[in-house]
């Protein structure tokens, strides 16, 4: 998830995202603030057989609190001086980490994903201070919904059930993403309570790729 090529790909179509730090090196590991709070994303310069995989992440886990256990590694909380360990580690293992100052996923009112097909977009959402990961990858969905980009305006009614709140961030989400998302794309997107991202907005988008290519994507 959040690949710096789909981080590039957000911004150009004028969309929030994080502001991530791409760490080539170990001297760019000094732009770490140690007093600071980061999330830290990573993507593999090589292919990792699967065995290796799982004793990099057994060796991570062990040393590191806040590590999801998916592939490749993902540390969603850590503090500044452990957070310039753990990148310097990926890096002597080949693994290029991405950093970004925290954003919370207790701020959030809603995560989840959304594809467009042709003139038609699906939305898919798990409601409450959660990740994208619990649609993508858990398959747990309290909200589904889908409409033609021409009939955008008019959606309200299918989502007149939802807390006021969850309403809103779908509303916005669903009229920005009509007009900006590619066909047969797929978009992770989250909305919060609060303004975060590189636009300061509510809504925000971490990752957007190829339909085509899902599958692959998701095994992250």
């Amino acid at each position: 998830m959040g690949s710096r090529k789909a981080i590039e790909k957000l911004k150009e179509l004028n969309l929030n995202c994080p502001e991530y730090l791409f760490l080539e090196n170990y001297h760019d590991i000094n732009k770490i603030d140690p007093y600071a709070e980061y999330s830290i994303r990573s993507v593999p310069k090589k292919d990792f057989p699967a065995f290796t995989k799982h004793s990099i992440m057994e060796l991570l886990s062990n040393r590191f609190r806040y590590l999801e256990p998916h592939w490749p590694p993902h540390a969603y909380y850590m503090l500044g001086n452990k957070a310039k360990n753990f990148c310097s580690i990926l890096l002597a293992l080949d693994i290029q980490p991405m950093v970004c100052k925290l954003i919370d996923p207790d701020d959030a009112v809603f995560a989840g994903a959304a594809i467009r097909e042709e003139s038609s977009i699906i939305i898919e959402i798990a409601i409450g201070p959660v990740m994208v990961r619990k649609v993508t990858r858990d398959g747990e969905v309290d909200f589904s919904f889908s409409y033609h980009i021409s009939e955008v305006d008019s959606i309200e009614e299918k989502l007149k059930t939802l807390p006021n709140e969850v309403e809103e961030g779908l509303l916005k989400i669903a009229k920005e993403i009509a007009e900006k998302l590619p066909e047969n794309y797929i978009i992770e997107l989250s909305y919060y309570r609060i303004p975060i991202g590189w636009k300061r907005q509510k809504q925000i988008y971490w990752d957007i790729y190829d339909a085509s290519n899902a599958l692959e994507e998701l095994k992250w």
